[in-house]
């Protein structure tokens, strides 16, 4: 994976597979910058950040836009480079705010959808039910 960095006013930074170049079952997730809190402090939110996620759910590209862009991209090279998914992504901690914000927030949003998806969403209604019911017998036994 070679990172691609064009130092323009934004700033253009990609790896691996082009939004333009999607193969078959690849989705892209968007993440504009006008909701990335440092370029909304710094009133500089012109500027995007797309993930490509391959049909196996794995990060396969990168397109930033916007201010530092190329120190934005490469967390998301080495996520590329290993096979990880969003939800690896959306696990990791960074200071704040930062520009790559915008990467982790793109991967936060995916492992939400990815929660609201109907098999999932049984599931947790389930699971809540089932420790609501174990809760109300310890209560009824005074524990």
């Amino acid at each position: 994976t070679v990172p691609r960095v064009t130092y323009t006013q934004p700033e253009v930074a990609a790896a691996g597979v082009s939004t333009s170049d999607l193969g078959a079952g690849m989705r892209v997730l968007t993440w504009e910058h006008a909701h990335v809190d440092r370029a909304v402090a710094e009133d500089r939110t012109a500027g995007v950040t797309r993930l490509v996620v391959d049909r196996r759910g794995r990060i396969a590209g990168v397109t930033i836009v916007g201010p530092r862009a190329g120190e934005s991209l490469a967390e998301v090279v080495l996520a590329i480079d290993r096979g990880l998914r969003p939800r690896d992504l959306a696990g990791v901690i960074h200071a704040y705010p930062t520009y790559s914000d915008g990467v982790w927030n793109a991967a936060i949003a995916e492992v939400q959808d990815s929660l609201r998806a109907p098999l999932v969403a049984h599931g947790v209604r389930l699971l809540g039910g089932v420790r609501r019911s174990w809760l109300d017998g310890r209560r009824r036994l005074g524990r």
